[in-house]
């Protein structure tokens, strides 16, 4: 089961990026997301808060791709990878 990338879903880094400054188990919480369109071969604007509250935008291929259990997000440059994975809630038994 896969659970799509909404605006205030938590996610966990799976691999950082050195040159973003993002690691490896940083957690965030997706604050926008915005579908560039045609123009720009469909890719999405996500936005990461962090919980040192620095915000960082990536980029996603495809919407479709925001559906994925692990979700690749770029930066500008597209050698800067970042590999994302929801949070699940825990359910405390």
């Amino acid at each position: 089961m896969s659970t799509r990338i909404g605006i205030y879903t938590k996610v966990t880094v799976e691999k950082g990026c050195k040159a973003l400054l993002i690691s490896k188990g940083a957690r965030a919480t997706v604050t926008q997301i915005q579908e560039l369109g045609a123009d720009y071969s469909h890719q999405v604007k996500v936005t990461l808060r962090f919980s040192d509250g620095k915000e960082r935008v990536l980029y996603a291929q495809h919407p479709n791709r925001l559906a994925n259990n692990l979700v690749a997000l770029r930066g500008v440059m597209p050698s800067h990878r970042v590999d994302v994975r929801v949070v699940r809630a825990s359910r405390g038994r």
